[in-house]
């Protein structure tokens, strides 16, 4: 439930762009607050929008009528869009801050300043010019308070802007605020395929959805480890279980408390039955972190007693900072599977965690090689704009929210709505991006598809190894140099080194 938090912070950058669809796309959810706009067209130019920028769309060029207020929160000049932050837990904070992936509010404030005004000079806007509103909502990150949630974004509902930015998984029932408003959403992480193509063309978000990348975990892990002996393991097991590779794989699931995690968790058994493994035990815990101690003894403890050698936490990147230390104290050093997001997979949220366990963590992860954060768009954006010196190391976190936003609008073309954003994204292509690429995932956007990515690398963990990102010690390895492999197509090698321990 701490993943938000962290979303805007931890250092992974996604090229957010669109690919072409050879499919025709939906109808919009929700009609236009205007006439649709009488324009001129719109004519394509060579190259990117912005050369030298990853992210950039392709270049267009505009001059006649927009069509004025084409849907609510536009006019001829403006766009209004709310960015929402979530209030933060201070014991939270404190932690992730100890592990320096928390940016300071000063820093958060001018990227963002800076970030805008870039859109807005470098993007094709068509004569309008994107304003932001920054709302401090009081939605706690933990524990979750539903109806003051929703009481407080209300006022954002009044503001009745075009789109909102709020990378947040705790509070889906909060969007269909949003929704029924016709208010378009960037956000609402880990969260199933259909919520957001229900509502489709309104709901829309960078990360993998949780259906695809449930997919992906469990495609590595009947290809790679289901059946076979527990050989990544410690050197013992647990006493009452057994010793490293004597014994056959049994995997257990440790999620977070909420209906979100346990259609997470269907999902998963259902897959995992494609490949004959049966339910796995599961256990859950409850995400408020005054209770962290007593959840950690609990699931530690019913793992154990059901000799599970191998376990997926479907949680959020908080918890293992708790769970772990209790494992190592009950002498229990299973495999750890990585989950495939919720940020378990980035360098410095890892290095919280007990390294006596994480030395046997492995799999799947959503996040690409890392690159010199110089070279990065968050970078450039910061640059261009005035901004002196390096961007802030967590800065490129947040600037694909922001390049996803600007693309929205400029593939939407002069005539704005939802509807014609969804046409925007499905039919232009402003990415060159191959598939594989380590550096960059591929992303894409089509008919019942409003996730941007659908890949993986695979990663295993080295307590020792320098980071490439930010020079702390501890990182993950790529295996096959980060080549990323789209959901469904891992190969049954497990090239992953046996932790000493």
């Amino acid at each position: 439930m701490w993943a938000p938090v962290i979303a805007l912070a931890v250092v992974m950058t996604v090229v957010v762009v669109a690919r072409p669809s050879n499919s025709d796309p939906g109808s919009a959810a929700a009609e236009p607050a205007g006439p649709a706009a009488d324009t001129d067209p719109v004519t394509e130019c060579e190259g990117p929008q912005v050369p030298g920028l990853d992210s950039s769309p392709p270049c267009m060029e505009f001059s006649g009528d927009n069509g004025g207020a084409t849907y609510q929160g536009v006019t001829g000049d403006s766009v209004k869009v709310v960015e929402i932050r979530a209030e933060e837990n201070p014991q939270v904070s404190a932690l992730l801050q100890q592990a320096g992936v928390i940016e300071s509010p000063g820093d958060s404030v001018e990227f963002t300043e800076k970030a805008i005004e870039f859109l807005n000079e470098k993007y094709q806007l068509y004569g309008r010019t994107i304003e932001l509103v920054q709302f401090d909502s009081e939605c706690p990150l933990t524990p979750l308070d539903f109806d003051r949630c929703r009481a407080s974004v209300q006022e954002v509902v009044d503001m009745e802007p075009f789109a909102i930015l709020w990378p947040a998984s705790g509070y889906p029932e909060v969007f269909d605020e949003f929704t029924r408003a016709g208010i378009l959403t960037i956000g609402g992480d880990s969260l199933p395929a259909s919520w957001y193509s229900d509502d489709a063309p309104l709901r829309w978000n960078v990360s993998m959805d949780a259906d695809t990348n449930i997919e992906g975990v469990a495609d590595f892990y009947c290809k790679k480890l289901a059946g076979k002996p527990a050989d990544h393991t410690g050197v013992e097991i647990h006493s009452s279980i057994g010793a490293r590779g004597e014994v056959t794989r049994k995997l257990g699931v440790v999620m977070v408390e909420g209906d979100n995690q346990s259609v997470q968790a269907e999902k998963l058994y259902t897959e995992l039955a494609k490949c004959g493994e049966p339910e796995p035990p599961t256990f859950t815990y409850d995400p408020d972190i005054t209770r962290a101690a007593e959840t950690a003894n609990a699931l530690v403890t019913g793992m154990i007693s059901e000799g599970v050698t191998t376990m997926i936490c479907l949680c959020d990147p908080v918890a293992p900072v708790f769970n772990l230390p209790v494992m190592t104290a009950q002498g229990w050093f299973p495999e750890h599977v990585l989950p495939g997001v919720g940020l378990l997979d980035a360098d410095p949220v890892a290095r919280l965690y007990d390294p006596a366990q994480w030395a046997h963590a492995f799999g799947p992860s959503m996040i690409p090689n890392a690159t010199d954060l110089d070279e990065s768009d968050a970078q450039t954006v910061w640059s261009e704009m005035g901004g002196e010196g390096p961007v802030c190391g967590t800065c490129d976190a947040r600037w694909p929210f922001y390049s996803l936003l600007g693309s929205m609008l400029q593939l939407a073309g002069p005539d704005l709505t939802p509807a014609n954003v969804e046409v925007g994204l499905f039919t232009r292509d402003g990415s060159d991006t191959a598939p594989g690429d380590p550096t960059q995932p591929v992303v894409s956007f089509a008919p019942g598809k409003y996730n941007a990515l659908s890949d993986h690398r695979e990663v295993w963990w080295d307590p020792d190894l320098v980071s490439a990102r930010d020079d702390g010690v501890g990182a993950y390895v790529a295996v096959n140099d980060g080549i990323r492999t789209p959901v469904g197509q891992f190969d049954e090698t497990l090239d992953v080194p046996v932790a000493p321990r």
